[in-house]
């Protein structure tokens, strides 16, 4: 009998993984080795047609560092990297790169747009002021900083004023917020028109002056003035009031 021959089988993988390329070989738009390598404007080293797909959708990617490339100006081969990246790939074994398809490109970029402006939909200006935002805010900074409440009790006459006579707004919907800082001018005394008599024309003329003004609180006073020292002085009701 013949003898047997023992056959060794290996099942251990006799090719060695490749090994990455440096990033500088690498296209940072496309993302593969740069076949044919370009220095743009700010200095980035990009794939020819990457430049020339970009420039034709007037668009400038945000790169994975983080920077922006620029495109308007001319741009100039890296002959460095156009013998080291061949030189590279034979050494380790990797075919080198061939030219890309312009459509293949013009996909990716697409791509690029459609994510930025995804993300643009909240811009890093509004996303510093959204994080700034407390998301439960402070009682005391919801109410305006100037005190208005002051002003209608100047308005609050002595209880036997009827109150169809009394100018009532802390109960409308329309009244202010209460607030912090009391106007100029407010004033916790009585208006002296209603326990003195003035000179009938000069009171007529502050009327008119008042009326005439702009300014609506202007208006409101000088009409709740004129009804208080008609009400309580019969001259000055046959003054004004008689045309």
């Amino acid at each position: 009998m013949g003898a047997f021959k023992k056959w060794k089988l290996s099942f251990s993988r006799s090719s060695r993984s490749r090994p990455d390329p440096p990033p500088e070989y690498v296209c940072p738009i496309c993302h593969s080795l740069i076949s044919d390598p370009v220095v743009v404007g700010s200095g980035h080293t990009v794939d020819r047609l990457c430049v020339q797909v970009c420039q034709n959708l007037n668009f400038n990617p945000t790169l994975p560092d983080g920077t922006r490339p620029h495109f308007s100006t001319q741009v100039f081969p890296n002959l460095a990297l156009q013998s080291a990246i061949p030189n590279w790939c034979s050494q380790n074994g990797v075919a080198p790169p061939s030219q890309k398809d312009y459509a293949a490109v013009e996909d990716i970029v697409k791509m690029l747009i459609e994510k930025e402006r995804e993300k643009d939909l909240i811009r890093p200006s509004e996303m510093i002021l959204v994080n700034a935002v407390p998301d439960k805010l402070d009682p005391a900074t919801t109410h305006p900083v100037t005190e208005l409440t002051p002003r209608v009790k100047r308005f609050e006459f002595n209880s036997s004023t009827s109150s169809e006579e009394s100018i009532i707004v802390a109960g409308s919907p329309m009244t202010p917020l209460p607030l912090k800082t009391k106007p100029a001018c407010w004033s916790s005394e009585p208006s002296s028109s209603s326990s003195e008599t003035l000179n009938p024309n000069a009171e007529e003329d502050e009327f008119i002056a008042k009326f005439e003004s702009s300014d609506p609180f202007e208006h409101e006073k000088s009409a709740i003035s004129l009804r208080e020292s008609t009400r309580t002085d019969e001259n000055a009701r046959i003054s004004f009031c008689t045309p």
